[in-house]
């Protein structure tokens, strides 16, 4: 038994545990299934003190709601900086904060806790307001709005003038679609990778 879950079998590091549990089992407030490994991380020379032992990650069990989503896949979930807990939802499109998208991933203050932060792709074309936005357009929370980068090979197209969107420009809007500015991708952290063809 690892924090109360019974366990399959567990393997020890200096540092770290992996654990495969006998079923579902919620551990440090998430709800981890059975169908993957779960880590713990502990001090040095703490290994023999499961008390000591922290999770480190896991992957939900299916059906857990997470920021007001129930998610049928699984979702790996693991621990970042100060408290907070990344989960990385795979490649199942899904209906997020009115959008369809391929979410990449979800920051949360606290297991099931309030969402902090979150980044993904749209999996269909969107107008929004006067922006069109190409299936492919990443998009995130940006200062309590949407920022969406297409990218270069598949401008947005504003919808007043009918012309693309300049390369190397993400749009702000609000959720309603007003149109709130544009930024330079390098000044909101949005990084374009090169192709380099053989």
């Amino acid at each position: 038994m690892v924090h109360g879950a019974a366990v399959r079998s567990l393997e020890l590091s200096d540092l770290t545990g992996e654990a495969k549990l006998v079923e579902a089992a919620r551990l440090d407030g998430w709800l981890c299934s059975a169908e993957a490994a779960v880590t713990f991380r502990y001090p040095s020379g703490e290994r023999f003190n499961l008390k000591a032992w922290q999770l480190d990650s896991c992957t939900l069990a299916p059906g857990s709601e997470v920021a007001g989503v129930t998610w049928v896949q699984p979702m790996a979930v693991h621990t970042v900086e100060n408290g907070r807990w990344q989960l990385e939802p795979g490649d199942a499109p899904v209906r997020f904060q009115g959008l369809n998208l391929r979410l990449w991933n979800l920051w949360l203050d606290a297991p099931y806790g309030e969402l902090q932060d979150w980044q993904g792709e749209l999996v269909e074309p969107l107008l929004l307001g006067s922006m069109h936005y190409p299936a492919g357009t990443r998009v995130r929370a940006f200062q309590g709005n949407l920022l969406f980068s297409p990218i270069a090979e598949a401008p947005a197209v504003d919808q007043r003038d009918g012309k693309p969107l300049e390369a190397d420009l993400s749009v702000e809007q609000t959720a309603g679609g007003e149109v709130l500015g544009t930024h330079r991708n390098g000044d909101v952290g949005v990084i374009d990778w090169l192709k380099i063809a053989p």
